[in-house]
């Protein structure tokens, strides 16, 4: 009866405390909040709605616009930062209207 309780005991612990989390910066933000809820740190009430907001924020979606007249280098900005050739550039405008990147895995 003693073992059957500590396994339980065990398990529900493992279910609440032992989450993995990824090595981004909202996983490093989760894994703070994960920390923070152990009995012995007693951190305040305050903090931890901050931090819980913080990790929501980072779920929603971020626009930047780029905005400039043509032929200005826009496009080979982003190529620059995106690292990649994305966005076709030339001298005659070639990305004349609105343009909308999105980050995808693959």
């Amino acid at each position: 009866m003693q073992i059957n309780l500590l396994n339980d005991f065990i398990k529900a612990y493992e279910n609440t405390y032992s989450v993995s989390f990824d090595d981004s910066f909202k996983g490093c933000i989760q894994e703070l909040c994960k920390e923070l809820n152990e009995p012995f740190m007693h951190a305040s009430y305050a903090l931890e709605n901050e931090l819980k907001e913080l990790v929501f924020s980072l779920d929603k979606n971020v626009n930047i616009a780029i905005i400039g007249q043509f032929s200005s280098g826009k496009s080979s900005l982003l190529n620059l930062i995106l690292g990649c050739d994305c966005l076709p550039t030339g001298v005659v405008p070639v990305t004349f209207k609105p343009t909308f990147l999105r980050y995808a895995k693959e």
